[in-house]
């Protein structure tokens, strides 16, 4: 027997979700911060599920929404970097590429109907130059679910954001972020 329709198989609801992850870029480093929470609808049912990642050495990546579009993403950007390894030539992929990967994936899975119900935030330090003249400088950048992408000094995921970008942004012209330091 013989189905012309097959069952939906991807996520069409989020199940198991996180919410808001904060992150800021200063002169010298990106700091990214978020909870351990994972809401199963309305019920607080996992206390320890990590939502801020380590890529390769310099870059990390904080996640709101559905945990297991997350774990998906992580797998593919594990199985990069992996790859990256196995070419052996000393170079790591830095924050705007692994930004414009992730970009790329979740606008192609828009475009297919199935998104990654995510948010991301994308921080990382990047040297540039060749010997002892390298420079450091830092990165920030947002995605989401649609594909659409934008790089800032303080980016904020989930509900979250409605109450931390006005106070982010009061608290980085005030104390002049970028020059903030790690003292």
């Amino acid at each position: 027997m013989s189905y012309k329709h097959q069952p939906i198989t991807h996520t069409t609801r989020p199940i198991v979700t996180g919410t808001s992850v904060i992150a800021i870029r200063t002169k010298s480093f990106v700091m990214m911060a978020a909870d351990t929470l994972g809401s199963y609808g309305s019920l607080a049912r996992f206390h320890d599920i990590k939502r801020i990642i380590n890529i390769g050495g310099n870059t990390i990546l904080g996640a709101g929404g559905e945990i297991s579009d997350f774990q998906k993403v992580t797998q593919y950007l594990q199985g990069l970097e992996e790859e990256n390894f196995c070419y052996d030539d000393d170079v790591s992929l830095t924050a705007p590429e692994i930004h414009s990967y992730l970009t790329r994936i979740c606008y192609n899975r828009r475009s297919k109907i199935d998104p990654f119900y995510n948010q991301f935030a994308v921080g990382g330090v990047i040297e540039d130059g060749i010997g002892n003249k390298k420079e450091k400088r830092t990165y920030l950048g947002y995605t989401d679910l649609f594909g659409t992408t934008f790089t800032d000094n303080y980016v904020a995921t989930g509900f979250g954001a409605h109450f931390a970008y006005p106070l982010l942004r009061k608290g980085y012209e005030d104390l002049n972020g970028a020059d903030m330091t790690v003292d």
